[in-house]
């Protein structure tokens, strides 16, 4: 069987994406399954993760910290889990750059239930407190996300699970707490059909907050009005078929993203749209092409540090009837860099030897961002390679495809056989093309992509039959 193993690939970009520091690390061993939680940037210029292993894909888990340089060095690491059972850190936040909080839940009688686990540790990774929070019998809370709000209070949404009926019940539930761990508020929403909470932010008037809900067998998408009390009013609802869904607040709108399923053609796109408080759209833009799947990051798929550098990312190249989230076809992560009006700045691909999986993204200070995802064993052991350009697939027997991620550059295509003999010619490649080589012999061939006269991709390409 294939494992997933930790793949903590940091990207730091300046101006056309050029790598100021690239490097990737491998977290877990092959024989563990890996499992991200979150990663933020501290103010000295580390970063710190929290992610969870399990050794043959069943509870428990055992979740860890681990802060790295922006080299890419290890400088501490810190398993966390309780002594008597198994937890699973789900996210991580930091009031100050100073002080920091991981938030997730701690599995009881064999599994069969959980509750809601908060700890405080410092920038050591010393845990200063925890504490564990005794909600329904029988149900599994599961952490979407936290905030901190206006009051630096901890604001906490997620499903809770009951797996023992048939089928399963998820509802929506969300806590608000003090920094110290007290229990402010509670609220459970009880719905007719299944439900998980995905995501909350702040309201730019500081009136409460804005929740998002998918719900039902077609995951309709609802959003709810919170106010600091945490009663919950239903906002809006969007009823194409849609999920994953992250948000972020930018200049008094919201950011949405999420997968569209485009009926028809086959495949799912990666959707992005800004909307003003009712919801109204401002701006939208949508990513992937007619023979590919693209899907939006697991768990955080939307970031900024500067309102003109949005990154929004995920998995590319997805093939049709897999788990999206544990492939075993070759895929790749995907970089979106988008400016404050979703405008495409420029595209860039990590992998494609190997089935990738991507569960988070965290912009940082520099322009730059954090990619924390998996890949399953099996993978060539190479360098780091983050392309602008990518061709698939790769062996392939009847069409090429070509994705480049620069947009406005076209690109000339030249392909050669063992001999050197020319086989194939395309001219101004835009952003996509694909090509039927239906006709060439089977063998390996030499390719050029090439903007004027500079080459900005080769490499080889197995025609398979």
């Amino acid at each position: 069987m294939k494992r997933i193993i930790g793949l903590l690939l940091f990207l730091i970009t300046i101006h056309e994406g050029y790598a100021q520091f690239s490097f990737e690390i491998q977290i877990t061993e092959y024989s563990d399954y890996f499992y991200p939680a979150d990663a933020i940037e501290t103010a000295s210029g580390n970063f710190i993760i929290a992610a969870n292993r399990d050794s043959a894909m069943q509870t428990p888990y055992y979740p860890f910290l681990i802060k790295v340089n922006n080299q890419g060095n290890i400088i501490s690491t810190n398993n966390i889990h309780p002594p008597d059972s198994g937890a699973f850190i789900r996210d991580i936040l930091t009031i100050n750059d100073s002080v920091y909080f991981g938030l997730g839940s701690i599995f009881n009688d064999t599994s069969n239930y959980s509750d809601i686990w908060i700890f405080q540790f410092n920038e050591n990774l010393e845990i200063l407190w925890e504490k564990q929070y005794y909600l329904t019998y029988g149900y599994h809370y599961i952490i979407g996300n936290s905030i901190l709000d206006y009051d630096n209070n901890i604001v906490i949404t997620g499903y809770m699970l009951n797996i023992s009926i048939d089928p399963p019940s998820k509802h929506v539930f969300l806590i608000k707490f003090s920094l110290n761990g007290d229990t402010l508020l509670t609220k459970h929403i009880y719905t007719a059909e299944p439900s998980v909470d995905r995501d909350i932010i702040l309201k730019p008037d500081s009136s409460g907050y804005i929740n998002n809900t998918y719900t039902g067998i077609f995951i309709t998408d609802i959003f709810f009005n919170v106010d600091t009390f945490i009663t919950v009013h239903p906002l809006t609802v969007y009823n194409f078929y849609s999920g994953y869904t992250n948000l972020e607040g930018l200049n008094n709108k919201i950011i949405f993203s999420a997968y569209l399923t485009i009926f028809g053609n086959d495949n799912e796109d990666m959707g992005i749209s800004i909307v003003d408080e009712s919801f109204n759209s401002v701006y939208s833009n949508q990513f992937g092409k007619p023979d590919t799947t693209d899907y939006p990051a697991k768990r955080i798929s939307l970031d900024y540090y500067y309102p003109n550098d949005i990154f929004y990312c995920g998995t590319s190249n997805i093939i049709l009837g897999e788990n999206p989230f544990l492939p075993i076809s070759p895929s790749w992560y995907i970089i979106n860099k988008l400016d404050s009006t979703l405008n495409l700045q420029w595209q860039k691909f990590y992998g494609g030897e190997a089935a990738y999986t991507l569960h988070n993204v965290a912009a940082t200070s520099d322009g730059g961002c954090i990619l924390l995802g998996g890949i399953l064993t099996g993978r060539k052991e190479t360098d780091l390679v983050v392309k602008d350009v990518i061709i698939y697939p790769n062996p392939g027997s009847d069409m090429l495809y070509i994705r480049n991620g620069i947009p406005g550059r076209m690109l000339n295509f030249e392909m050669s056989d063992g001999s050197g003999k020319l086989a194939l010619l395309r001219e101004n490649i835009g952003m996509y093309d694909e090509i039927h080589v239906s006709s060439l012999a089977k063998g390996t061939y030499f390719f050029v992509l090439k903007n004027k006269d500079k080459v900005v991709e080769s490499g080889t390409w197995v025609k398979a039959r």
